[in-house]
């Protein structure tokens, strides 16, 4: 618990240095190309998802 909020505590630091995209780049370096790639699939089946809901409630106010 101890070591978690010593990470928490220097991350708060980190943004108060810099802004908020620039401390998690930094924190994420390695990972940061994963990351966009992740985002941009997450992304992309979200809005599929919203689409077919949007579909489905406006196929039933049609009926």
């Amino acid at each position: 618990m101890e070591r978690n909020l010593s990470i928490v505590e220097e991350l708060s630091e980190c943004v108060k240095d810099f802004n908020l995209k620039q401390a998690v780049m930094a924190f994420f370096v390695p990972y940061g190309i994963r990351l966009r790639i992740l985002c941009a699939i997450s992304s992309y089946f979200l809005n599929v998802r919203y689409t077919l809901i949007n579909h489905a409630r406006e196929a039933e106010e049609d009926e």
